[in-house]
Protein backbone atom coordinates (compact mmCIF):
# COMPACT_ATOMS: atom_id res chain seq x y z
CA UNK A 1 0.00 0.00 0.00
CA UNK A 2 2.85 2.39 0.79
CA UNK A 3 3.98 4.52 -2.17
CA UNK A 4 7.70 5.08 -2.55
CA UNK A 5 9.67 8.24 -3.24
CA UNK A 6 8.36 10.87 -5.63
CA UNK A 7 11.26 13.03 -6.79
CA UNK A 8 9.22 15.39 -8.97
CA UNK A 9 8.23 18.90 -7.94
CA UNK A 10 4.45 18.54 -7.91
CA UNK A 11 3.96 14.86 -8.69
CA UNK A 12 4.53 15.12 -12.46
CA UNK A 13 6.46 11.83 -12.44
CA UNK A 14 3.38 10.10 -11.02
CA UNK A 15 1.27 11.52 -13.85
CA UNK A 16 3.90 10.40 -16.37
CA UNK A 17 3.65 6.82 -15.11
CA UNK A 18 0.00 6.76 -16.20
CA UNK A 19 1.01 7.45 -19.81
CA UNK A 20 3.72 4.79 -20.01
CA UNK A 21 2.59 1.47 -21.49
CA UNK A 22 4.21 -1.95 -21.25
CA UNK A 23 5.63 -1.52 -24.77
CA UNK A 24 6.96 2.02 -24.28
CA UNK A 25 10.70 1.91 -25.08
CA UNK A 26 12.60 2.39 -21.81
CA UNK A 27 14.78 5.23 -23.09
CA UNK A 28 14.46 8.82 -21.91
CA UNK A 29 16.12 12.16 -22.64
CA UNK A 30 15.97 14.81 -19.90
CA UNK A 31 16.89 18.35 -20.98
CA UNK A 32 17.47 20.51 -17.91
CA UNK A 33 18.04 17.55 -15.61
CA UNK A 34 19.18 19.74 -12.69
CA UNK A 35 20.91 17.60 -10.02
CA UNK A 36 19.03 14.44 -11.04
CA UNK A 37 17.16 14.19 -7.74
CA UNK A 38 15.32 17.33 -6.61
CA UNK A 39 12.33 18.07 -8.82
CA UNK A 40 13.33 15.27 -11.19
CA UNK A 41 10.77 13.74 -13.56
CA UNK A 42 13.29 11.12 -14.72
CA UNK A 43 14.82 9.71 -11.52
CA UNK A 44 12.09 7.15 -10.78
CA UNK A 45 12.36 5.71 -14.29
CA UNK A 46 16.15 5.47 -14.08
CA UNK A 47 15.80 3.58 -10.81
CA UNK A 48 13.61 1.09 -12.70
CA UNK A 49 16.44 0.45 -15.16
CA UNK A 50 15.68 2.86 -17.97
CA UNK A 51 18.46 4.13 -20.21
CA UNK A 52 18.82 7.89 -20.10
CA UNK A 53 20.56 10.98 -21.42
CA UNK A 54 20.60 13.82 -18.89
CA UNK A 55 21.60 17.33 -19.96
CA UNK A 56 22.55 20.15 -17.56
CA UNK A 57 24.66 23.23 -18.47
CA UNK A 58 25.37 24.83 -15.08
CA UNK A 59 28.82 23.72 -13.82
CA UNK A 60 28.06 23.33 -10.10
CA UNK A 61 24.69 21.69 -10.73
CA UNK A 62 26.32 19.37 -13.27
CA UNK A 63 28.80 18.17 -10.64
CA UNK A 64 25.89 17.22 -8.38
CA UNK A 65 24.17 15.51 -11.31
CA UNK A 66 27.34 13.52 -11.97
CA UNK A 67 27.49 12.32 -8.36
CA UNK A 68 23.79 11.55 -8.17
CA UNK A 69 23.87 9.55 -11.43
CA UNK A 70 27.00 7.53 -10.72
CA UNK A 71 25.05 4.39 -9.80
CA UNK A 72 23.32 4.23 -13.19
CA UNK A 73 25.66 2.64 -15.79
CA UNK A 74 23.10 3.15 -18.57
CA UNK A 75 22.92 6.92 -18.07
CA UNK A 76 24.91 9.51 -20.05
CA UNK A 77 25.25 13.05 -18.71
CA UNK A 78 26.12 16.04 -20.87
CA UNK A 79 27.29 19.48 -19.71
CA UNK A 80 25.81 21.59 -22.50
CA UNK A 81 22.74 23.71 -23.11
CA UNK A 82 20.20 22.64 -25.72
CA UNK A 83 18.98 25.42 -27.98
CA UNK A 84 17.78 26.11 -31.52
CA UNK A 85 21.34 26.47 -32.82
CA UNK A 86 24.91 25.33 -32.16
CA UNK A 87 27.49 27.63 -30.66
CA UNK A 88 27.73 29.44 -27.34
CA UNK A 89 25.19 31.49 -25.42
CA UNK A 90 24.94 33.41 -22.13
CA UNK A 91 22.98 31.76 -19.36
CA UNK A 92 21.69 34.13 -16.69
CA UNK A 93 22.06 32.82 -13.16
CA UNK A 94 18.87 32.91 -11.12
CA UNK A 95 18.50 34.90 -7.94
CA UNK A 96 18.43 31.55 -6.13
CA UNK A 97 22.13 31.10 -7.04
CA UNK A 98 24.13 28.86 -9.33
CA UNK A 99 22.78 25.77 -7.56
CA UNK A 100 19.19 26.94 -7.88
CA UNK A 101 16.51 26.31 -10.47
CA UNK A 102 15.77 29.77 -11.91
CA UNK A 103 18.75 30.21 -14.26
CA UNK A 104 17.80 30.60 -17.91
CA UNK A 105 19.03 31.27 -21.42
CA UNK A 106 15.95 33.43 -21.91
CA UNK A 107 15.78 37.15 -21.21
CA UNK A 108 12.01 37.32 -21.52
CA UNK A 109 10.62 40.16 -19.35
CA UNK A 110 8.45 37.65 -17.49
CA UNK A 111 11.62 35.93 -16.23
CA UNK A 112 13.74 38.96 -15.40
CA UNK A 113 12.57 39.32 -11.76
CA UNK A 114 14.02 35.88 -11.03
CA UNK A 115 17.38 36.48 -12.76
CA UNK A 116 20.54 38.04 -11.37
CA UNK A 117 23.14 40.02 -13.30
CA UNK A 118 25.60 37.11 -13.16
CA UNK A 119 26.14 35.50 -16.57
CA UNK A 120 28.20 32.54 -17.75
CA UNK A 121 28.86 31.39 -21.29
CA UNK A 122 27.82 27.82 -22.11
CA UNK A 123 28.17 25.69 -25.24
CA UNK A 124 24.92 25.04 -27.09
CA UNK A 125 23.78 22.15 -29.27
CA UNK A 126 20.43 21.31 -30.80
CA UNK A 127 18.07 18.56 -29.71
CA UNK A 128 18.72 16.83 -33.05
CA UNK A 129 22.46 16.92 -32.23
CA UNK A 130 21.90 15.26 -28.84
CA UNK A 131 19.66 12.52 -30.24
CA UNK A 132 22.09 11.75 -33.04
CA UNK A 133 25.32 11.88 -31.02
CA UNK A 134 23.90 9.66 -28.25
CA UNK A 135 22.38 7.22 -30.74
CA UNK A 136 18.93 7.58 -29.27
CA UNK A 137 16.57 5.19 -31.14
CA UNK A 138 14.15 6.50 -33.75
CA UNK A 139 11.30 5.40 -31.49
CA UNK A 140 12.09 6.18 -27.84
CA UNK A 141 10.08 6.53 -24.68
CA UNK A 142 10.07 9.96 -23.07
CA UNK A 143 11.43 13.44 -23.73
CA UNK A 144 11.50 15.69 -20.64
CA UNK A 145 12.23 19.42 -20.96
CA UNK A 146 12.52 21.95 -18.13
CA UNK A 147 14.59 24.95 -19.20
CA UNK A 148 12.94 27.99 -17.58
CA UNK A 149 11.31 29.61 -20.58
CA UNK A 150 13.56 28.03 -23.25
CA UNK A 151 11.53 24.88 -24.02
CA UNK A 152 10.28 26.17 -27.38
CA UNK A 153 13.87 26.66 -28.58
CA UNK A 154 14.70 23.11 -27.49
CA UNK A 155 11.67 21.60 -29.20
CA UNK A 156 12.51 23.27 -32.50
CA UNK A 157 15.09 20.50 -32.86
CA UNK A 158 12.25 18.06 -33.61
CA UNK A 159 11.96 19.74 -37.02
CA UNK A 160 15.46 18.51 -37.91
CA UNK A 161 15.32 14.86 -36.85
CA UNK A 162 13.22 11.81 -37.58
CA UNK A 163 13.64 10.53 -34.01
CA UNK A 164 10.42 10.73 -32.02
CA UNK A 165 9.59 10.22 -28.35
CA UNK A 166 6.25 8.64 -27.56
CA UNK A 167 5.66 11.04 -24.66
CA UNK A 168 6.81 14.64 -24.16
CA UNK A 169 6.68 16.52 -20.86
CA UNK A 170 7.50 20.20 -21.24
CA UNK A 171 7.44 23.10 -18.81
CA UNK A 172 4.88 25.66 -19.91
CA UNK A 173 5.74 29.35 -20.12
CA UNK A 174 3.21 32.04 -21.01
CA UNK A 175 5.64 33.88 -23.26
CA UNK A 176 6.03 30.95 -25.67
CA UNK A 177 3.10 28.58 -25.04
CA UNK A 178 1.13 29.52 -28.15
CA UNK A 179 4.07 28.91 -30.49
CA UNK A 180 5.12 25.77 -28.63
CA UNK A 181 1.66 24.23 -28.80
CA UNK A 182 1.50 24.94 -32.55
CA UNK A 183 4.92 23.31 -33.06
CA UNK A 184 4.00 20.16 -31.13
CA UNK A 185 0.69 19.89 -32.95
CA UNK A 186 2.45 20.25 -36.30
CA UNK A 187 4.82 17.44 -35.26
CA UNK A 188 1.83 15.15 -34.66
CA UNK A 189 1.60 15.29 -30.87
CA UNK A 190 -1.63 15.32 -28.91
CA UNK A 191 -2.06 17.36 -25.73
CA UNK A 192 -3.42 15.25 -22.87
CA UNK A 193 -3.26 17.53 -19.86
CA UNK A 194 -1.41 19.81 -17.47
CA UNK A 195 0.04 19.26 -14.00
CA UNK A 196 2.26 21.49 -11.90
CA UNK A 197 4.02 23.68 -14.43
CA UNK A 198 4.12 21.00 -17.14
CA UNK A 199 2.01 20.00 -20.12
CA UNK A 200 1.91 16.38 -21.27
CA UNK A 201 1.88 15.26 -24.91
CA UNK A 202 1.61 11.84 -26.55
CA UNK A 203 2.21 10.44 -30.00
CA UNK A 204 -1.32 9.28 -30.96
CA UNK A 205 0.06 6.47 -33.12
CA UNK A 206 0.48 4.52 -29.88
CA UNK A 207 -2.20 3.59 -27.38
CA UNK A 208 -1.89 5.21 -23.98
CA UNK A 209 -3.90 4.08 -20.94
CA UNK A 210 -4.69 7.63 -19.80
CA UNK A 211 -5.60 10.06 -22.53
CA UNK A 212 -6.83 12.23 -19.66
CA UNK A 213 -4.94 11.33 -16.52
CA UNK A 214 -6.36 11.17 -13.02
CA UNK A 215 -5.16 11.93 -9.52
CA UNK A 216 -2.85 9.12 -8.25
CA UNK A 217 -4.57 8.88 -4.86
CA UNK A 218 -3.96 5.92 -2.52
CA UNK A 219 -6.96 5.96 -0.20
CA UNK A 220 -6.72 3.85 2.94
CA UNK A 221 -9.61 1.45 3.79
CA UNK A 222 -12.49 2.92 5.84
CA UNK A 223 -11.65 2.95 9.53
CA UNK A 224 -7.97 2.37 8.77
CA UNK A 225 -5.77 2.51 11.87
CA UNK A 226 -1.97 2.80 11.75
CA UNK A 227 -0.16 -0.30 12.96
CA UNK A 228 1.58 -0.41 16.35
CA UNK A 229 1.31 1.96 19.27
CA UNK A 230 1.24 5.74 19.34
CA UNK A 231 4.37 7.49 20.58
CA UNK A 232 5.06 11.12 21.36
CA UNK A 233 7.35 13.32 19.33
CA UNK A 234 7.77 14.05 15.67
CA UNK A 235 7.79 17.30 13.76
CA UNK A 236 5.82 18.22 10.68
CA UNK A 237 4.67 21.21 8.67
CA UNK A 238 2.40 21.87 5.71
CA UNK A 239 4.03 23.54 2.71
CA UNK A 240 1.38 25.40 0.75
CA UNK A 241 3.91 26.26 -1.98
CA UNK A 242 4.48 22.55 -2.66
CA UNK A 243 0.76 21.74 -2.96
CA UNK A 244 -1.04 21.64 -6.29
CA UNK A 245 -4.78 21.19 -6.79
CA UNK A 246 -5.82 18.35 -4.46
CA UNK A 247 -2.40 17.36 -3.22
CA UNK A 248 -1.23 17.88 0.35
CA UNK A 249 2.49 18.40 0.82
CA UNK A 250 4.95 19.31 3.53
CA UNK A 251 7.69 17.73 5.59
CA UNK A 252 7.66 15.39 8.59
CA UNK A 253 10.21 13.51 10.66
CA UNK A 254 10.40 11.82 14.03
CA UNK A 255 13.97 12.54 15.16
CA UNK A 256 16.33 15.12 13.65
CA UNK A 257 19.28 12.70 13.66
CA UNK A 258 17.38 9.67 12.32
CA UNK A 259 16.05 8.77 8.88
CA UNK A 260 12.32 9.63 8.74
CA UNK A 261 9.96 6.63 8.88
CA UNK A 262 9.29 5.26 5.40
CA UNK A 263 5.53 5.05 5.82
CA UNK A 264 3.71 8.37 5.92
CA UNK A 265 -0.02 9.02 5.68
CA UNK A 266 -2.25 12.08 5.54
CA UNK A 267 -5.60 12.06 7.33
CA UNK A 268 -8.24 14.63 6.40
CA UNK A 269 -11.23 15.56 8.51
CA UNK A 270 -14.00 17.86 7.37
CA UNK A 271 -14.86 20.27 10.24
CA UNK A 272 -18.60 19.92 9.53
CA UNK A 273 -18.54 16.13 10.00
CA UNK A 274 -16.78 13.49 12.06
CA UNK A 275 -15.74 11.56 8.95
CA UNK A 276 -12.01 11.12 8.40
CA UNK A 277 -10.29 9.84 5.27
CA UNK A 278 -6.65 8.72 5.17
CA UNK A 279 -4.30 8.57 2.19
CA UNK A 280 -0.91 6.94 1.79
CA UNK A 281 1.71 9.54 0.84
CA UNK A 282 4.99 9.57 -1.04
CA UNK A 283 8.24 10.71 0.54
CA UNK A 284 9.80 13.63 -1.36
CA UNK A 285 13.29 15.21 -1.28
CA UNK A 286 13.64 18.28 0.96
CA UNK A 287 17.21 19.59 0.84
CA UNK A 288 15.99 22.80 2.47
CA UNK A 289 14.85 20.91 5.58
CA UNK A 290 18.11 18.92 5.72
CA UNK A 291 20.07 22.16 5.52
CA UNK A 292 17.92 24.02 8.05
CA UNK A 293 18.33 21.29 10.66
CA UNK A 294 21.92 20.44 9.64
CA UNK A 295 20.94 16.80 9.20
CA UNK A 296 21.65 14.96 5.94
CA UNK A 297 19.30 12.13 6.94
CA UNK A 298 16.36 14.55 6.59
CA UNK A 299 16.86 14.79 2.81
CA UNK A 300 13.72 12.69 2.26
CA UNK A 301 11.66 14.17 5.05
CA UNK A 302 9.14 15.59 2.59
CA UNK A 303 5.76 14.04 1.86
CA UNK A 304 3.02 14.41 -0.74
CA UNK A 305 -0.42 12.79 -0.77
CA UNK A 306 -3.06 13.09 -3.46
CA UNK A 307 -6.54 13.27 -1.99
CA UNK A 308 -9.61 12.50 -4.11
CA UNK A 309 -12.09 14.31 -1.87
CA UNK A 310 -14.74 16.93 -2.48
CA UNK A 311 -13.69 20.56 -2.54
CA UNK A 312 -13.61 22.15 0.87
CA UNK A 313 -11.51 22.90 3.94
CA UNK A 314 -10.10 19.99 5.94
CA UNK A 315 -8.16 19.52 9.14
CA UNK A 316 -4.88 17.72 8.35
CA UNK A 317 -3.02 15.14 10.42
CA UNK A 318 0.20 13.51 9.23
CA UNK A 319 0.99 10.01 10.49
CA UNK A 320 4.47 8.50 10.32
CA UNK A 321 4.69 4.76 10.89
CA UNK A 322 7.64 2.43 11.28
CA UNK A 323 8.23 -0.84 13.11
CA UNK A 324 5.76 -1.29 15.98
CA UNK A 325 4.92 2.37 16.52
CA UNK A 326 3.59 5.49 14.85
CA UNK A 327 3.47 9.21 15.57
CA UNK A 328 0.65 11.61 14.71
CA UNK A 329 1.01 15.36 14.22
CA UNK A 330 -1.89 17.75 13.63
CA UNK A 331 -0.99 20.38 11.08
CA UNK A 332 -3.96 22.71 10.89
CA UNK A 333 -6.24 23.12 7.90
CA UNK A 334 -5.94 23.11 4.13
CA UNK A 335 -8.40 24.05 1.42
CA UNK A 336 -8.88 21.59 -1.44
CA UNK A 337 -10.05 23.51 -4.53
CA UNK A 338 -12.68 22.38 -7.03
Amino acid sequence: MRPKIDYSQYGQALILEQLITTDTPSVLVDIGGNDGVCGSNSRALLEKGWTGVLVEPLPRVFEKLKRNSSQFPEVTILQVAVSHERGHAPIFIGRDGDLGQLSSLSQDPLLLPGLSEQVIQVPTVTLADVLAAQRVPEDFGVLLIDTEGWDLNVLQGLEHTSKRPRIIVTEDFNGTNEAKYRLLGAQGYQYVGFWGYDSFWVNPRYLHPAQRFGVPAHRCPPGWPPAGHDIQGGAAMLDQAACFRNSVAGWAWNEADATPPEEVYVRLQCPETTETIAFAAWRTPRPDVAQAFNSDVLMFSGFRAFCDVAAGTYQVTVIQAGGDHFVETRLGSITIPC
